[in-house]
């Protein structure tokens, strides 16, 4: 995976295509660039996932108060050593989700950390203020609750409902769902599907299915041969470049046998 030059050739067939001069021909420069675009994408994470934007310096605060604790020296060496995995050896499935769910695993010492950090900060302007430290600390714990009550209810509404389309949370389970029926129709037994998300699909229609290769129609059919499979589903935003023109002319390809179209996903019978 290292010698990947972008995030598709997670799914190219066959997969040993890919070594140090291969990607060595796309250029260093290149290679650096998208690890820095993969470092940037990770910080974001770190910074809007891990802590909730306004927990950030409350949890520095208190990685720093407490920074001879060995916990913590543990905690910040693993994170140093995940970012850096993430964004430099697997920059692709790391700025696409690696880091996101790996770096999950820290995310109760920063939780625990943030209220630490916030009490230090109250003391030490408290007594510049002259507050009463503990009444002072006790409504900026309950403010922080609070704020982070309201952001996690502002992203999960995000993620289920969207103004222009309604119910988004569980659109692809119900596009799967209708793409069953139409294989269905085939009366086609135990089919095995190529599709962009084969867990979401198996999910929705407890189906077979493999995930759409890299490349053109010809390793889709590699693929689907191999695997035995016989169905391709394209989504409009979810296929490769180099099977745009199947998905465009969808009734040129003698191989695939178009079936039809919903929601903008179209649907393939593969020849055998």
């Amino acid at each position: 995976m290292f010698w990947f030059t972008n995030y598709n050739q997670l799914f190219s067939y066959p997969p040993g295509s890919f070594t140090y001069a291969s990607w060595l021909s796309h250029g260093l420069v290149e290679a650096l660039k998208v690890r820095l675009w993969a470092l940037n994408i990770n910080m974001q994470n770190t910074l809007a996932s891990q802590m909730s934007v306004f927990l950030f310096p409350l949890v520095l605060i208190g990685i720093w108060k407490l920074r001879k604790d060995f916990r913590i020296i543990i905690a910040v060496i693993i994170w140093i050593g995940t970012i850096f995995m993430m964004s430099f050896v697997f920059p692709f499935a790391g700025a696409r989700g690696g880091y996101f769910h790996s770096g999950a695993a820290l995310q109760p010492m920063w939780w625990s950390l943030a209220p630490i950090g916030l009490v230090a900060l109250v003391e030490w302007v408290g007594k510049k203020r002259k507050w009463k430290i503990e009444e002072a600390a006790q409504i900026f714990l309950w403010a922080i609750i609070g704020l982070s009550v309201l952001f996690t209810s502002y992203v999960v509404i995000g993620k289920l409902y969207n103004p222009n389309q309604g119910n988004i949370w569980s659109s692809e389970y119900d596009l799967y769902k209708k793409v069953a029926i139409l294989i269905d129709s085939q009366s086609q037994s135990n089919p095995i599907v190529i599709v962009a998300n084969p867990p979401g699909f198996y999910l929705a229609t407890g189906m077979y299915a493999i995930a759409v290769p890299d490349g053109d129609e010809q390793v889709s059919l590699l693929v689907s041969r191999k695997f035995g499979a016989n169905y391709l589903i394209l989504e409009e935003d979810g296929i490769p470049e180099e099977l745009n023109g199947l998905y465009n002319n969808p009734d040129q390809y003698p191989d695939f046998n178009y079936l039809g179209e919903l929601d903008g996903t179209r649907v393939f019978k593969i020849q055998p």
